[in-house]
């Protein structure tokens, strides 16, 4: 936690909402495709390296965060990523799809990503919310999202934000079969 920054509390995260200078969200651009992939690969495999197998880890990351991917998924047109920064870092960001395969009249969110050192501070929560915005200013009924069952704080965190599970498929990751919670939230 950076010296000047208060406590987390409800007052840090009210703080948050009010001084949009502390934490914007900015539309990722073509340009700065290394450093979505870099934290695209930082972030997955902090996150996934402690509760899925290793080899699987890397192949997933090998093929879904390659240049050549990551740039197909900016170009598609109902796809959109938003940074998040603070302190003029980029800590994290958040994919989402207008449309869902998984429920009609939903918006998506395909990942959201945070840097160790910033969850637990209000960040997943504020994209969450922007999400949200989102979806009902585009007239959506919806949130969706898929999350692995082996992810326990992310499970849990979608649950304390009015999530519930609707349905479940398995999916292979590397070589392996994980099960993928799809999860909505009505707005």
């Amino acid at each position: 936690m950076l010296s000047n920054e208060p406590a987390y509390s409800e007052t840090y995260i009210k703080l948050i909402h009010r001084r949009e200078i502390w934490q914007t969200l900015k539309n990722v651009k073509l340009k700065i495709l290394r450093n979505l992939q870099e934290l695209s690969r930082t972030t997955y495999l902090n996150s996934f390296c402690k509760i899925l197998n290793e080899n699987d880890v890397k192949a997933y990351i090998s093929a879904k965060y390659s240049l050549e991917n990551l740039r197909a998924e900016l170009e598609d047109k109902t796809t959109r990523f938003l940074f998040l920064t603070f302190d003029n870092k980029k800590i994290g960001y958040m994919k989402y799809n207008h449309d869902s395969y998984k429920l009609n009249n939903s918006l998506d969110i395909d990942r959201i990503y945070l840097s160790d050192a910033y969850k637990g501070r209000g960040f997943g929560t504020k994209l969450l919310q922007k999400a949200e915005s989102i979806a009902k200013n585009n007239n959506k009924s919806y949130l969706t999202l898929g999350v692995l069952m082996l992810n326990k704080p992310a499970v849990s965190f979608y649950e304390k934000n009015n999530f519930s599970v609707f349905g479940e498929e398995n999916i292979i990751i590397g070589s392996n079969s994980y099960v993928l919670l799809h999860m909505m939230k009505n707005i």
